[in-house]
C-alpha cells in the first residue's frame, strides 16, 4: 500500500471539505496526515511518525482511518471519523429514534426523525440522541431515509 503524507495546503484542502460538507470546522495540522493510493486519509499523532522514523520499520498502516476523499468534493467519514465530528457538526447530521438504533447497527435503513442542515443523496452523520452511530446517504424514496453505510465487518449480528 502506497501512502503519502499531506502537504500544509493539503491539509488545509481536507478541512476544507469538512467544514463544506459537515459545518464544522477541526484542526489537523496537530497530525500528520496521510492518503492512501485508495484515497483513504489516515491520521496520526506526530510522536508515532517519529518513533516509526527512529525505527525505521516497515508499516503498512499507522493511525486512525478518518475516511474516504470521494470525486465529488465529498468526504465519507469512518465511524471513528464521525464520532469525531459528531459532537460539531451542524450539516449534514440525521438523528435517527432510539428504536431505529438496533436497525441501523445490524445494517439496515431507517427513516431520520430530524434532519440539521441535510442535502439530498449526500452523506449524513447518524446521529440518535447523544450517540453518533456511523454514516449513511441521505436518499428519497417515498419518504426521507438514510441508506446504511456501516461495513459489514461493524454491523451487529444479533
Amino acid at each position: 500500500m502506497q501512502t503519502r503524507v499531506l502537504s500544509r495546503e493539503e491539509v488545509r484542502e481536507v478541512e476544507n471539505l469538512i467544514r463544506e460538507n459537515y459545518g464544522c470546522s477541526i484542526d489537523l495540522t496537530r497530525f500528520i496526515v496521510m492518503r492512501t493510493k485508495e484515497d483513504k486519509i489516515r491520521i496520526s499523532s506526530k510522536e508515532v511518525a517519529r518513533y516509526l522514523n527512529m525505527k525505521k520499520a516497515r508499516v503498512l498502516t499507522v493511525g486512525l482511518y478518518l475516511g474516504k476523499l470521494k470525486r465529488n468534493r465529498k468526504i465519507q467519514l469512518s465511524v471513528e471519523g464521525a464520532q469525531m465530528l459528531g459532537e460539531v457538526a451542524t450539516k449534514n447530521v440525521a438523528v435517527i429514534s432510539p428504536e431505529d438504533v438496533h436497525t441501523f447497527l445490524k445494517g439496515g435503513n431507517v427513516e431520520p426523525v430530524k434532519l440539521l442542515n441535510c442535502e439530498p443523496n449526500n452523506f449524513v452523520l447518524v446521529k440518535s440522541q447523544e450517540h453518533v452511530l456511523g454514516t449513511g446517504i441521505l436518499r428519497k424514496g417515498e419518504r426521507w431515509y438514510v441508506e446504511n453505510l456501516l461495513p459489514k465487518a461493524r454491523r451487529m449480528l444479533w
